[in-house]
Parts: structure tokens; C-alpha cells; sequence
């Protein structure tokens, strides 16, 4: 139906977008029809390849201390717990997971600024920007060179800490960072509809689920990205042209994944 509606609205690729337990009959579809089925793309659906990816995040905090910080600090309650651990609440574990992420990094920079003994009061564009935190001062911000002179130090403190130097909990807590970030530029490329965003964030995601043992996405994913980093230009094109998500409000940047049918990208 999606091939047929395609080429009523004269679009030579179809895409076309399920979860993965639907992903893989369409896939084998594909494969088994491969003449008549030549220019179908099947995605793989954002929302449930994120599920999976926190849930291999949860299994890998699992017993580190991940959870007694999220019960005592009151950001989620004990009874919801097993939920976000295995990814199934998915505003919940996002939303935790940030709020995590925003702890660690502050912590790391407490240790950052303590040990290159750092005057934070000598950035003033950093403290304009923590004071009315807008898009003007982002800029502002980025165009300085004290600033990018401090974010490559900050990067440099945090391969030392990713090799061990601060010991192995910082090295363990540094893996639990980087791994959130993968996640947010993941969510990032399909709010923006950022497409080399998103074929560079699949295949960050799959080392952890290989890791966890999550088989169907250790196995699918990297398949789904060869199939979009080898896509036809035309079918490319298609897809930076918002083909890879669709709007449903006038709020910038609040994209999501188009669902199964899709006709011309609008």
C-alpha cells in the first residue's frame, strides 16, 4: 500500500517505519521481493530503539549505586524503579537519565576547575549565559576564545578520567555520561530531523546493546545503518528534506519519526 500510494504522488523511494518485531517480516518481505521492492527503506522506529538502549543503560547501572541515588534524591520512586531500569517508562527514564546526566557533568567540572585551578569569574560570557541561558548568548559564548580554550581542556580531563586516572568508580561514571550523550544526539537528530546526526547516533547506540545482550538490536541496528549510509541520492535527499520525521505542531525542533505510511515529505 505505501509502494502504491508512492507512486500516486509520483515519489520514487518509499519509506516506510515499525517497530522492530514488524520491522523484520517487512524486512524479510523486502528481501524475499527484492525486484518489486527494490526502492523501499524499512526505519526502524526511534521510540522503541530508544526503550531498548535504556534498558541496556539500566542493565549496565544495575547494582552501581544508580539506584539508591534516584530513590534518595526524590526524582523517582521505588515502585516506578524496575520500570526505568529496563527502558519501558519512557518519559520517566529519559527524563531521569537527563537529570543524571546534568549531576554527573556538574561534578565532573567541580573536579575540572578544582585541580586546573580555573577562575570561572574570568569567563563573563559563560556567566551571561548562566544567567539568561538564550540562543544570542550560545553564540556569543561559542565565539570566545577563553571559552574554547576551556572546552578543550575540560575534553582533554575527560579522556585522563576515561582512562582511569581518577580511579575506576570516575572511569565507570564517565562511560555512564558518554553513553546518555549518544542517547541525547539521538534524540536531538530526530527532533531537528538531522539525518547524518542520526545515522552517526545508530551506530554509537549498538556497541551497549551489544554488551547487554539485547540480540534483535545487536543485530538490526547495524544492518539499518549500512542500509541508510548506502542509501541511493535521491532516496538521501528525500530524507534531509524532513523524510525522516514529520511535524505535528509549529514548536521548532519538536519533530518525531514518520509512522509506516509515508508519502511526500512536506
Amino acid at each position: 500500500m505505501a509502494v502504491q500510494v508512492s507512486r500516486r504522488v509520483q515519489q520514487n523511494h518509499t519509506f516506510v517505519t515499525f517497530d522492530l518485531a514488524a520491522a523484520k517480516l517487512a524486512l524479510s518481505i523486502v528481501w524475499h521481493k527484492s525486484h518489486e521492492y527494490c526502492n523501499v527503506t524499512v526505519h526502524l522506529g526511534a521510540f522503541h530503539t530508544l526503550c531498548s538502549f535504556m534498558g541496556a543503560l539500566g542493565k549496565m547501572m544495575t547494582g552501581s549505586g544508580f539506584e539508591e541515588i534516584v530513590i534518595q534524591s526524590g526524582i523517582c520512586a521505588s515502585g516506578s524503579l524496575h520500570q526505568v531500569m529496563s527502558g519501558k517508562h519512557f518519559n520517566r527514564a529519559l527524563r531521569i537519565h537527563q537529570q543524571m546526566l546534568a549531576a554527573t557533568e556538574r561534578l565532573l567540572l567541580q573536579v575540572f576547575t578544582e585541580r586546573h585551578r580555573i577562575d570561572t569569574s574570568s569567563l563573563p560570557e559563560l556567566s551571561i549565559l548562566a544567567a539568561h541561558p538564550e540562543a544570542s548568548k550560545v553564540s556569543i559564548a561559542n565565539g570566545s576564545v577563553a571559552v574554547e580554550s576551556l572546552m578543550s581542556d575540560y575534553a582533554g580531563f575527560l579522556t585522563e578520567v576515561r582512562k582511569g586516572d581518577l580511579g575506576k568508580t570516575a572511569q565507570f561514571w564517565v562511560q555512564y555520561r558518554d553513553s546518555v550523550w549518544k542517547m541525547m544526539k539521538f534524540v536531538q537528530a530526530i527532533k531537528a530531523n538531522d539525518v547524518h546526526l542520526y545515522i552517526q547516533s545508530l551506530r554509537q547506540l549498538c556497541p551497549l546493546l551489544f554488551a547487554a545482550d539485547r540480540l534483535n538490536y545487536a543485530r538490526y541496528l547495524p544492518l539499518y545503518h549500512a542500509m541508510l549510509t548506502n542509501l541511493p541520492s535521491n532516496a538521501a535527499a528525500m530524507l534531509e528534506s524532513n523524510g525522516l520525521t514529520v511535524a505535528r505542531s509549529l514548536v521548532p525542533c519538536c519533530l518525531s519519526q514518520r509512522p509506516a505510511r509515508t508519502n511526500q515529505p512536506k
